[in-house]
């Protein structure tokens, strides 16, 4: 803020008074004007300005009014903020009145569309005096020097979204199945061994013998009964169940010469399985199941249950022939680890022909897949040395996978990182129309920006969650002058922008902090830094990131002599700075 002179506030006064006849200029060592900011600041592509002034007791006559225009001048011309009037208690006019005997406080604000010819530009305040028909213009003041642009440093960096790779060497998995039994017996049927669920089931742990990459971790047995007998035949029953298909697959361990721990089996008897009765019920087609149901619940006891279980059996014939035979059982659950290929492995394979990649290898759990599954390729790119092979390795992914948008998805932000907009342009848009996702819509919108439209990009912006969709809502934010809008979209990634967003804010030792903690070392980096830092007062650390700025980019010394944030050191040559 700048207090504008008694000689600057005298052109008012004696404006007032020439058109009064008057030359009295009383108390006028009282009298100011302020104008907030000073210098000028660009925000949001406005130049606002909040001017407040005191008109003491006396000073404005009461047949006189003043018009005072704002003015920003500059060499190519002058831009004028809107008109303000004040006017004496007995002039014929509507401006605001300001009493003779008091005087009064008045305060201004407007803004201009900042063109970039303002930054070297000067505030003046125009002034007209009226009194009846008489106009008489009087000599301007000057209230600021020029426009900050420190805002303008904001860069369109938008961020594409990647999709990482989930690929693990180790991965765990289950296989199930399940064996039935007769009526109140626990003799594992031979017909229920010739099931494909637990053919399949003793086929996997058969293998996990000859397969190096297959580890058998555990084998959980779970034994259940219908609820058609008393409640402690049935605990024992399903006990028995469970141990007799432990017995069975133990044997063909054994015979597969499987070596294994004595904790690889657990086993659980689970008695009469009640839950499994309702859920069997609520999701048959019987249509008296919402009264079978509540008929069972009406019975507190469960020796009554039972009771009306036997009943309701005999009634229905689903009950009996479908649904309790299936409670008659042992589930069966076997977990085990299948490992991967090694690093050096996919990187070898991620070398090949997409052709000599399309050949199918049956994998340990006897399931098909390429040379390199979905997954495998993306961690090959992950591997990769260098931005192009990672670009070579998602476009084999998309001729492997074209129906997996992750690889068009990939390949787009590598073309991007390598600057070939037109290639991230067209993949952003296949990945999109191959799916609709945040991670897509994101990427469509930086496609759409990286044509010119970014209107339309940031619209596209707020339709996606992803964290890159945030960051460049954080640019479109720091556009419009929202700074802590920008700095809480931005959260995470300590770019330039952020500081930018930071400092802007108020925030100059956070800016620095966000610039170091993102190891951002360009020449608009210490720019910024020496901002910071002569905001903060610090002028020797601002001499040192100048001159480390225009090392990197000597063109930066006209615009560092220019700045009005260095207004008050860059009197000190450039040289001197550096040592």
């Amino acid at each position: 803020m700048r207090n504008i002179s008694l000689k600057s506030f005298a052109v008012v006064g004696l404006a007032i008074a020439t058109l009064s006849s008057c030359n009295s200029m009383k108390n006028l060592d009282k009298d100011y004007y302020s104008v907030n900011p000073q210098p000028l600041e660009v925000h949001g592509g406005k130049v606002k300005i909040d001017i407040n002034g005191q008109y003491p007791e006396k000073l404005f006559k009461k047949n006189v009014a003043v018009e005072l225009t704002p003015q920003l001048r500059y060499e190519a011309g002058n831009t004028d903020f809107k008109m303000a009037e004040f006017q004496g208690e007995e002039y014929p006019g509507n401006a605001t009145v300001i009493p003779y005997e008091t005087g009064k406080s008045v305060s201004y604000t407007d803004e201009i569309d900042y063109t970039p010819e303002m930054e070297n530009s000067e505030l003046y305040i125009n002034i007209n005096g009226k009194k009846g028909d008489k106009v008489k213009e009087f000599e301007a003041i000057k209230l600021a020097d020029g426009v900050i642009t420190t805002s303008l440093l904001v860069q369109d960096d938008f961020k594409s979204s990647m999709v990482p790779p989930t690929y693990e060497q180790t991965t765990k998995h289950e296989s199930s199945a399940m064996v039935n039994f007769n009526l109140g017996s626990s003799v594992v049927k031979g017909s229920e061994l010739k099931q494909e669920d637990y053919k399949a089931l003793s086929e996997l742990v058969k293998s996990s013998g000859k397969e190096e990459k297959m580890t058998i971790t555990s084998v959980s047995l779970v034994g259940y009964a219908s609820p058609e007998g008393e409640a402690e035949d049935n605990a024992k029953l399903s006990d028995d169940r469970a141990k007799k298909v432990q017995a069975k697959i133990e044997s063909s361990v054994k015979r597969a010469k499987i070596q294994y721990q004595e904790d690889l089996f657990s086993k659980e008897a689970k008695g009469a399985d009640w839950e499994g009765v309702y859920v069997a019920i609520k999701n048959s087609n019987i249509e008296d199941k919402d009264m079978i149901l509540r008929s069972l619940d009406d019975q507190p006891l469960l020796e009554t249950k039972e009771k009306t279980l036997k009943s309701l059996s005999t009634t229905y014939d689903v009950i009996k022939d479908d649904i309790l035979p299936e409670l008659r059982r042992t589930n069966i659950v076997v977990g085990y680890d299948l490992v991967g290929k090694t690093d050096e492995e996919i990187k070898e394979l991620s070398a090949k022909t997409v052709e000599e990649l399309k050949v199918e290898i049956t994998k340990a759990d006897n399931t098909k897949a390429f040379q390199l599954d979905a997954e495998e390729v993306l961690y090959a790119a992950k591997l990769a040395d260098s931005k192009e092979t990672r670009l070579d390795i998602m476009k084999k992914g998309m001729e492997l996978y074209p129906a997996d948008y992750r690889f068009a998805t990939n390949a787009g932000h590598c073309s991007q990182m390598l600057g070939n907009s037109d290639d991230a342009i067209a993949l952003f848009e296949k990945a999109f129309e191959i799916e609709e996702n945040d991670v897509t819509i994101n990427n469509l919108a930086v496609a759409t920006a990286l044509k010119g439209d970014v209107a339309t990009a940031n619209e596209l912006f707020t339709k996606s969650t992803s964290p890159e969709a945030a960051y460049n809502r954080g640019v479109k934010a720091i556009k419009e002058g929202d700074y802590a809008k920008a700095i809480e979209e931005m959260q995470g990634k300590n770019t330039f922008n952020l500081a930018l967003a930071k400092v802007l804010n108020g925030d100059f030792d956070g800016g620095i902090k966000t610039l170091d903690a993102g190891d951002v070392k360009t020449c608009k980096g210490d720019y910024l830094r020496a901002i910071a830092s002569q905001r903060l007062g610090k002028t020797d650390d601002a001499k040192k990131f100048i001159a480390s700025a225009i090392e990197k980019n000597p063109k930066l010394e006209e615009k560092v002599k220019k700045d009005l944030e260095f207004r008050e050191i860059y009197a000190a040559p450039v040289a001197e700075a550096a040592e």
